[in-house]
């Protein structure tokens, strides 16, 4: 098919500025290549709340009671996703007289708790109790909990050590 070239040229010129039309409403530039977008990946949100003295909650598998010997104080709870973390002791920048401290919570069986290099699996009771060595001045304590559905809490709590205790 031989089409004449005075209806060629007008016809590629059609079909060109077409493209560029397109390609300009799509946001893509002509010339070198563009680095792709950063990929976003969304972080997981740990909910905390701090409760001082609190009330009994009713016995359920998602929040347990607080234990009966645990003594009344502050309980600091932590969330993320379903795993769910009460803090009872340490409190973060507590100051305490002894070299031993125990980190003791609540958190669903079968999670794991880490606490600086000790590693403990909750049990059915859903409690947990780490015993930890101090020295002397601030010491930094990570507790690690983490369950099968991969949701992971973290923190950093510091602790300070003071034998002569502040008076």
């Amino acid at each position: 098919m031989n089409v004449p070239s005075n209806k060629l040229l007008p016809g590629l010129l059609g079909i060109s500025l077409g493209m560029m039309l397109t390609i300009a409403a799509c946001g893509v530039e002509a010339g070198p290549s563009q680095p792709a977008p950063n990929l976003v990946i969304n972080q997981p949100t740990i909910t905390v709340s701090i409760t001082t003295n609190p009330s009994p909650v009713p016995n359920s598998s998602k929040t347990p009671a607080p234990s009966p010997t645990s003594s009344p104080g502050t309980v600091t709870e932590y969330s993320s996703g379903a795993l769910w973390l009460r803090l009872f002791t340490p409190q973060d920048d507590q100051v305490v007289t002894t070299a031993q401290i125990t980190v003791e919570g609540q958190a669903p069986a079968e999670t794991v708790i880490g606490v600086n290099d000790q590693i403990s699996v909750v049990g059915s009771d859903q409690s947990f109790s780490i015993p930890v060595i101090l020295k002397e001045g601030p010491n930094v304590i990570e507790i690690i909990a983490s369950d099968v559905y991969g949701n992971e809490i973290d923190l950093i709590l510091t602790v300070l050590y003071d034998p002569q205790g502040e008076s």
